[in-house]
């Protein structure tokens, strides 16, 4: 517990009296029925607890402000960080920042330590205030340097703050200039958590300390409203968030929750007015806009819902929940295309809203049938050879899909393309086309063909996908330390790609670089554990240098994942009989 949120629970000021302590606690005491309220009483034990201990600690003096200019200027700092509206004004730390002591090579250094030290204790700043820091302080560029005398855990909260959004808007708080915005934002972050866990008991408590403080902010009532969902207490939670609304329309965050109380209470048209609000503001927002497409679905609007359903894809939340909303919202549109296209067969237009369902619900058997019919004219090649290479290559036809898909290229070459827009298009249309023929063409064992459309994709543009083809054609081509420099240009655009991490363990393997074989199982195990070839692999170089204690550590590690794999389990027995010392053991090797 914050220390001043400890006197806020026992409604005292910091004192260092014992019996002032006991006083405050017992009169709170009173009020606090450990049986009603279990978690109230909780938290008012442990801030008696911990004001006792403060109590018996010797107090420390405060540090003080160094002398001359430095300390001068800190001063300053300290005095536009105490009051609200200067803590938030950016053009007020814009001149801070830009006074002589900060950009005195003499004096720079020793006030930026000295702002950041304040900061360690003082840190409730929004984040376009800790990016004009970083502008004129270079924090981002010394984090380094900085870790030499600061706590990690801070550095990582500023790294944060200088390179986020801001999420939380101090401009909507509501209090005296120089009251304790800390204390209330650290009660605020704990009635967040508390909220999110499902324990309501805490989360009332922490809203009962932050109407103490005196200061309000709607963002709190819009968790307290979410509190009282959880209590089944819907309508009183809906009332509450109609009032934070009415003064504060146009927040999203505020909307979402306007949106999820509503819905709970059931009232579905305004939740779906409060989420509609949402994506105005954040187009892409994932909950709002799947919510959304429910509602539109259940209101007979299928194709807006899957307008919002394929922007969510497009953004790259290609979830679960996403697909199976899209097979639902397809299985609706698919009778309804279906009728109108044969009713209007010329019209191609209407046959490529039914193939485009059908290729996402997996039909492409009946989306193949139906394509071979049709001839396209020149306006719809493109889109007509793209939708039939699709149905191709997952009927596993690839020398077909190939062929369409060289076929759909020569079309957009011939498509004239007039429109800004449509220009803007064409890397993306050509890089698309470009790795589905690599695709195919693998899938063919065509490597060499493979390895050219990779190369030809990421000439229009730099992707990691078109980058992991190239890998991989490399890898099958036993081309394998170029093979390693195209996964190092992957890990440098993201450390974290799985597929470029796993052809780099291979790549290693085949190179016999056995160090790096391990240092990459460890990289693949930290991000998805499941695999079972990469435990293989390092099984198998640690069994080549016959170090059978750590193949039986990777092969525990993979039972520990639960990854099933015959050839562990032929390793394992292996090990244990080059580790076997008496025919007991032995004995007990040859029965597994």
């Amino acid at each position: 517990m914050d220390e001043k949120q400890i006197w806020l629970v026992l409604e005292t000021e910091p004192t260092k009296e014992e019996e002032q302590i006991k006083q405050a606690y017992r009169k709170k005491l009173a009020r606090t029925n450990p049986e009603d309220d279990p978690e109230g009483f909780k938290r008012l034990r442990e801030a008696y607890e911990q004001a006792l201990r403060l109590a018996a600690q010797t107090q420390e003096p405060e540090e003080e402000l160094p002398e001359g200019p430095v300390g001068d200027w800190l001063w300053e700092v300290k005095e536009a960080y105490g009051r609200l509206s200067s803590r938030l004004d950016t053009e007020l730390w814009t001149s801070l920042l830009e006074q002589d002591v900060c950009v005195d090579l003499e004096t720079a250094l020793e006030a930026r330590d000295g702002l950041l030290r304040f900061l360690m204790d003082h840190f409730r700043l929004p984040s376009e205030i800790w990016k004009i820091i970083d502008e004129k302080f270079s924090l981002m560029e010394d984090m380094e340097d900085l870790g030499e005398k600061f706590p990690g855990d801070f550095l990582q909260y500023v790294q944060n703050k200088c390179t986020q959004e801001e999420w939380f808007p101090y401009a909507l708080f509501e209090g005296e200039e120089d009251a304790d915005y800390d204390t209330w934002l650290s009660c605020f972050y704990e009635m967040r958590s508390a909220w999110q866990e499902g324990n309501t008991e805490k989360a009332e408590s922490l809203h009962e300390d932050l109407g103490k403080t005196g200061i309000s902010h709607p963002y709190a009532a819009a968790v307290y409203a979410a509190v009282l969902v959880q209590k089944d207490k819907k309508e009183e939670a809906r009332r509450l968030m109609e009032e934070v609304t009415e003064k504060t329309p146009e927040d999203p965050w505020l909307r979402d929750i306007a949106g999820q109380v509503r819905q709970a209470a059931g009232d579905e048209d305004g939740a779906y007015l409060d989420f509609l609000a949402v994506l105005e503001k954040e187009p892409v927002s994932y909950l709002p806009c799947l919510r959304c497409s429910q509602f539109e679905m259940k209101r007979g609007k299928e194709e807006e819902a899957k307008k919002r359903l394929i922007a969510l894809v497009d953004a790259g939340y290609d979830t679960q929940d996403v697909r199976d909303a899209i097979h639902e919202v397809n299985g609706r549109l698919i009778p309804l295309y279906r009728k109108n296209w044969e009713a209007e067969k010329e019209n191609l237009s209407l046959f490529f809203k039914l193939g485009w369902c059908l290729l996402q619900n997996e039909d492409s058997k009946t989306g193949v049938s139906l394509m071979e019919g049709i001839v396209p004219d020149q306006a719809n090649s493109a889109e007509y050879h793209s939708l039939l290479g699709r149905f191709y290559y997952n009927e596993k036809e690839y020398a077909k899909a190939e062929e369409q898909f060289l076929s759909w290229l020569e079309s957009i070459r011939l498509e004239p393309a007039e429109t800004e827009s449509e220009k803007e298009a064409l890397p993306a249309r050509f890089g698309t086309a470009y790795s589905l023929l690599a695709a195919s063409r693998k899938m063919q064992e065509d490597y060499e063909g493979a390895l050219e459309a990779a190369g030809k994709a990421l000439e229009q543009r730099e992707d990691a996908a078109y980058y992991q083809q190239k890998a991989d054609a490399l890898f099958k081509l036993g081309r394998y330390q170029e093979s390693v420099d195209v996964c190092d240009i992957i890990l440098g655009l993201n450390d974290g790609y799985l597929p470029a991490l796993v052809t780099r363990q291979e790549d290693y393997y085949a190179l016999h670089m056995a160090q790096q074989v391990v240092d990459d199982f460890y990289r693949i195990k930290e991000i998805y554990a499941a695999l079972p070839r990469p435990y293989e692999l390092a099984a198998d170089v640690f069994q080549i240098y016959r170090q059978y204690k750590d193949v039986l550590h990777i092969v525990e590690q993979a039972a520990q994942a639960e990854v099933d794999s015959r050839k562990l389990d032929l390793m394992e027995v292996k090990a244990k009989r080059a580790l076997a010392e008496e025919k007991e053991q032995y004995e007990e090797v040859l029965k597994v």
